[in-house]
């Protein structure tokens, strides 16, 4: 079984939505790209070995996305053969504006 976020993928995207603080610079310049960011998730849910899974299109936004990817909560481990297991993860990270 796979780890997971609490509640769900929809649980991680509003997680993401109410703790985003995207950077004024990178608003004014206009940049909106979708960071990934890989991590494991060890058999005790915590999060480490954060790290930029791809191009590094703003500096600013990649370190938006590791800090909102260390003050998420403890996820539900991995779990091999009825014991929960260290797995790694991928999570995409899109800086968008609220346009309303």
């Amino acid at each position: 079984i796979k780890a997971s976020f609490p509640g769900g993928e929809q649980a991680m995207e509003k997680f993401f939505e109410v703790n985003i603080k995207y950077p004024e610079v990178s608003k004014e310049v206009g940049i909106f790209p979708t960071i990934q960011v890989s991590f494991i998730v060890t058999p005790q849910g915590k999060i480490r070995d954060i790290k930029n899974f791809g191009p590094v299109i703003d500096g600013l936004l990649l370190k938006e996305a590791i800090r909102l990817v260390t003050i998420m909560p403890d996820w539900i481990p991995a779990m091999k053969s009825n014991k929960p297991v260290s797995q790694s993860f991928i999570v995409p990270i899109t800086f968008m504006l609220d346009l309303k």
